[in-house]
């Protein structure tokens, strides 16, 4: 079936106003802000949470460069695929492949925090070992970095976005109303990446991660990691009644000579 006419007119749209949101630099959205009588810590925090989900967003296309490297053999199968195949037909799958990079990258995430990429009723994810199904891959070179299965060392991974999490908790500070929205901000990024990079592919059918799967993911991953901040901002805070602060000021000892 076509596309909803719609839904087509709307989703770039979308596109060009979040890539305006995160084109502005946050202290014009600090002065916006104030002038619109919106709380600052709500930039702040959404500022958080882009940073954190760039961050998560690197590692999982880390790990799919990896993939493509180590997977180089089945790329050149697809390509073999194409039996009629010359230089400007290449070029074509290596740009469309290219096209896919965000969808591929967003899928990755998806597994790397522990959820699961889906296609045509087979799925991949860290905890689920064993065998993965070829059949039905749509034929996209960068697709064909999906591994034939799934090794047992690989909740291994986790500590890819743990030791993202654990760097975000060091650098910065938050209290619990700033760890909230942080969580909540970046929740709602999930399930923008995920709305934007799945869906039904013709006879492929379901394509990509659940948006909601990926919400309760960057939310999950997101509060950890700002509650973390808040729990080293409370160690790192001064106490607020250090010893000897409630003693009188010392006052100097006269000498003799001061005296009359």
């Amino acid at each position: 079936a076509p596309p909803h006419l719609l839904i087509a007119l709307l989703v770039p749209l979308g596109v060009h106003y979040v890539g305006f949101i995160i084109g502005v630099r946050p202290e014009l959205w600090r002065v916006l802000a104030k002038h619109a009588g919106v709380p600052v810590w709500g930039v702040d925090t959404l500022n958080a949470a882009l940073v954190l989900s760039r961050n998560l967003l690197g590692i999982a296309l880390g790990c799919y460069l990896v993939l493509c490297v180590v997977g180089y053999t089945r790329i050149a199968e697809a390509f073999a695929a194409y039996p009629n195949l010359n230089w400007a037909g290449a070029c074509a799958l290596v740009l469309i492949s290219i096209a896919y990079l965000p969808n591929a990258v967003v899928a990755t995430l998806a597994t790397l925090l522990g959820g699961h990429f889906t296609w045509a009723g087979a799925s991949i994810s860290l905890l689920g070992g064993g065998q993965i199904p070829a059949r039905a891959l749509p034929p996209v070179p960068g697709l064909a970095a999906v591994p034939t299965s799934v090794p047992a060392w690989a909740p291994v991974l986790f500590l890819l976005p743990l030791g993202v999490v654990v760097y975000f908790a060091l650098k910065r500070s938050s209290s619990l109303r700033d760890a909230a929205a942080t969580a909540t901000w970046a929740g709602a990024l999930g399930m923008i990446a995920a709305l934007y990079s799945s869906g039904t592919v013709g006879a492929y059918g379901s394509v990509g991660t659940s948006a909601w799967e990926l919400t309760v993911l960057g939310f999950g991953w997101a509060g950890v990691a700002a509650l973390g901040a808040w729990t080293r901002g409370l160690w790192a805070a001064p106490p607020a009644n250090p010893p000897g602060a409630n003693l009188p000021e010392a006052r100097p000892l006269s000498t003799p000579d001061s005296e009359d």
